[in-house]
């Protein structure tokens, strides 16, 4: 099974992890990101579809921002890794049978089932 989503946000983690820290740091600091909106869209269909002079803050969440940016879709992605986690899961039951573990080792089927 293949998983394009995954794979999109895997080959850009680096590019992902530089950007989030910065956009937290910009909210730690009280740095909004804005954008114009028109008359119509903040006041209703009655008034004209003229800029306004005001920035509103853009109500979306900074992972959301990423994940437009990155192109990924997030519903996507966590059934992704869903699937991904149940594969493990089957997959991994028969290994975990026939594999000796130590007393102070953590059993590998409990971990998965910890995820």
């Amino acid at each position: 099974m293949s998983y394009p989503e995954c794979e999109k946000l895997n080959e850009r983690t680096k590019e992902w992890n530089a950007i989030l820290p910065f956009m937290e740091w910009l909210t730690d600091k009280k740095i909004w990101l804005a954008h114009t909106i028109t008359k119509r869209e903040y006041y209703g269909e009655d008034y004209e579809d003229e800029l306004m002079e005001t920035m509103v803050p853009i109500p979306q969440s900074l992972v959301g921002l990423l994940y437009e940016y990155f192109e990924v879709d997030p519903n996507k992605l966590e059934s992704e890794r869903r699937a991904l986690l149940k594969s493990l899961r089957e997959t991994g039951a028969d290994a975990i049978e026939h594999t000796p573990v130590r007393q102070d080792d953590q059993s590998l089927e409990e971990e998965v089932k910890e995820e």
